[in-house]
């Protein structure tokens, strides 16, 4: 199993994610499906510009959703010759993906 955080860094509060090509070539290269995971905190400790190293007043809850699979055939499928477009046409679907979760949340 690998985690990886496609964004390659923290997204300013209020502003859609822009991933990272990586990800989606890392799971069309193994061919291997994504599992999506909405992570959600009661508090803002580590957004971009704050002050990550100073503790909380009150405990952070932190809330992980998984959601359904997203698969990596029907990009191959489309591309069947070119990896990288299917990698790029992966990111740009999980890219909205998110940007629609989070804006839902």
């Amino acid at each position: 199993n690998m985690i990886i955080f496609p964004e390659g860094t923290r997204t300013p509060p209020g502003m859609p994610v822009k991933f990272q090509k990586g990800a989606a070539q890392v799971a069309v290269r193994i061919r291997q499906n994504i599992t999506p995971v909405l992570i959600q905190s009661s508090q803002s400790n580590l957004e971009k510009g704050g002050a990550w190293y100073l503790a909380p007043k009150h405990p952070i809850h932190i809330v992980m959703k998984v959601r359904e699979e997203i698969h990596v055939r029907p990009f191959l499928n489309a591309r069947p010759d070119q990896p990288a477009l299917a990698a790029r046409d992966l990111n740009e679907h999980l890219q909205s993906y998110f940007n629609r979760e989070v804006s839902h949340a």
